[in-house]
């Protein structure tokens, strides 16, 4: 599906989108260095320009369909993490749909070489019943998907958790949580997860990789119980969730990896 840019010129879909980005100071951490939730959003926007690229945004879902894109999960491994003024180039490209449609995304330093490689999953959900739309409701018959993947393969659901997870700390969810399709966006569960960890934990480990899965939307005036577990088989490993305060209802559960 090709559309027109603020020219009127037809703009052919690209099998990959690439922007460059500089790092400035709110984009960093106690070490200058990129913030995981930064990371997240970066990847966040870019899969949005490429699927407006790609006729596929979320304007168009919402206004053809009553739809929109709801990421499910997400996995980065990092070789580093580039640093304050540092100018960065992020780049995604999406795997031919299936029931999920699948998205990967490098980012390079100022080195050029890989940074940070990462998969994602994502599915479209019909905005007034919040139902998985799993048919196809896009024409990318003109986009020649890549094969390549950033993480060798699919991302698989993780599955079970440490049997007693201990309360870090609670959140309540405000306006400045929320996004567009009404719930926390996935960027905060990313903060939320990260804030389970201690300035000085984080300084002395170099973190190699998270990976978080979304299991269900939380809402404005919901609370957060942030819940950690050390795994006591692979020591280099953490895993956080985020259930409901009341029902213990699962909304997020990450590994983290050092």
């Amino acid at each position: 599906m090709e559309h027109k840019g603020q020219t009127g010129f037809e703009i052919p879909p690209s099998p990959t989108y690439d922007i460059g980005y500089t790092l400035l100071s709110g984009d960093v951490d106690v070490d200058m260095k990129l913030r995981l939730p930064v990371m997240f959003r970066l990847f966040q926007d870019i899969a949005g320009l490429h699927s407006n690229n790609l006729g596929s945004g979320v304007e168009y879902l919402a206004d053809e369909h009553r739809a929109t894109w709801v990421l499910v999960r997400a996995k980065a491994e990092i070789a580093r993490l580039p640093g304050l003024f540092e100018n960065i180039k992020i780049r995604t490209w999406p795997q031919a749909p299936a029931r999920v449609y699948n998205r990967d995304y490098y980012i390079f330093g100022e080195d050029g070489e890989v940074a940070v490689r990462s998969s994602s999953v994502w599915v479209i959900m019909n905005i007034d019943t919040r139902d998985i739309i799993t048919g196809p409701i896009v024409d990318f018959s003109k986009v020649d998907f890549l094969k390549e993947r950033a993480l060798g393969g699919m991302l698989p659901r993780f599955r079970g958790k440490p049997d007693e997870p201990a309360l870090v700390y609670e959140k309540t969810l405000r306006f400045s949580d929320m996004d567009y399709n009404g719930h926390a966006n996935n960027t905060k569960y990313v903060e939320f997860a990260a804030d389970a960890f201690s300035v000085d934990e984080i300084r002395q480990k170099k973190m190699k990789s998270i990976e978080i899965n979304f299991d269900h939307e939380a809402s404005e005036g919901e609370t957060l119980q942030i819940n950690r577990a050390d795994i006591e088989a692979e020591p280099d490993k953490a895993y956080v969730d985020g259930t409901l305060k009341g029902d213990g209802k699962c909304i997020f559960r990450s590994v983290f990896e050092f």
